[in-house]
């Protein structure tokens, strides 16, 4: 495993006062690699700093790294969302359902949209009573990918879903190996739960995401609140 700030103290051998003209340095292809893609993220984490960050950032990081050596992380604020893992939550608002309903349709069916779209859906269904929750983090990450050149989303939509809140799952089998087989880019299933008082929910219909982010992507989310 390596750790992202060591390479970037040994990429120290660029130099700060040097004549690039007269520098070479040769490297394995995949160790320039690396060295480039940590270069990207580093200024992209300076550019995010001078804008001002949120309480809750997510810092997207290449495969096979960790930001730092693990006895300097705060582990208690410090959440690893892991791509071709899918994740759901069940901390959502029923206050946008019609308008849900609306943008989403009471049809099962699947399609691409735009990252910014699943971004937006998320936003509809972040219960503001959560704080900074689940829903949120989920949408920083998309945020992330779209910033590293992701455009697209697979959507599946299922409706007339009769689950328990208390469930521990939410795909059906079928769904789990249809998003498992998009690895390239995010999958966000929609699910519309009838919400029976008797399965544990709150008597009127909600909907439900699960997402399930590319394969071989990590994200760091940090909470400094």
């Amino acid at each position: 495993m390596r750790i992202a700030d060591t390479l970037w103290q040994h990429s120290r051998i660029f130099g700060y006062d040097r004549h690039l003209e007269t520098c070479r340095i040769f490297l394995p292809p995949q160790l320039l690699r690396i060295f480039q893609r940590l270069n990207l993220e580093n200024d992209a984490m300076f550019s995010k700093l001078s804008e001002g960050i949120s309480p809750q950032s997510t810092l997207y990081k290449m495969e096979g790294t960790l930001p730092s050596r693990k006895n300097v992380l705060d582990r208690g604020a410090l959440s690893i969302l892991v791509g071709g893992v899918d994740y759901f939550s069940v901390d959502v608002s029923d206050e946008a359902i019609e308008k849900l309903d609306a943008e989403i349709g009471l049809a099962d069916r699947e399609g691409g949209i735009s990252i910014d779209e699943a971004a937006a859906l998320l936003g509809l269904m972040q219960d503001e009573k959560a704080g900074e929750g689940e829903i949120i983090q989920y949408v920083s990450c998309l945020e992330a990918l779209k910033a590293a050149g992701y455009a697209n989303c697979h959507l599946i939509v299922r409706a007339d879903r009769d689950i328990s809140k208390e469930s521990g799952t939410l795909l059906s089998p079928n769904d789990r190996l249809k998003g498992a087989a998009i690895i390239e880019r995010p999958v966000l299933t929609l699910y519309r739960v009838n919400g029976q008082t008797s399965k544990g929910w709150e008597g009127k219909p909600v909907w439900i995401p699960n997402i399930r982010f590319p394969e071989g992507k990590l994200f760091y989310g940090i909470d400094e609140s």
